[in-house]
């Protein structure tokens, strides 16, 4: 956002659960790699 100071976020998980999968994957808007949630 215009005006904005927040340059970086982080993703924490704090619980982990066996039925998910956690994982990066490239965003390919923006070109970082993001975290992603999927059922194993």
């Amino acid at each position: 956002m215009d005006g904005s100071r927040t340059y970086t976020t982080a993703e924490i998980v704090i619980g982990e659960l066996e039925r998910l999968e956690y994982a990066r994957e490239l965003d390919s808007a923006y070109g970082y790699r993001e975290l992603t949630v999927k059922n194993r």
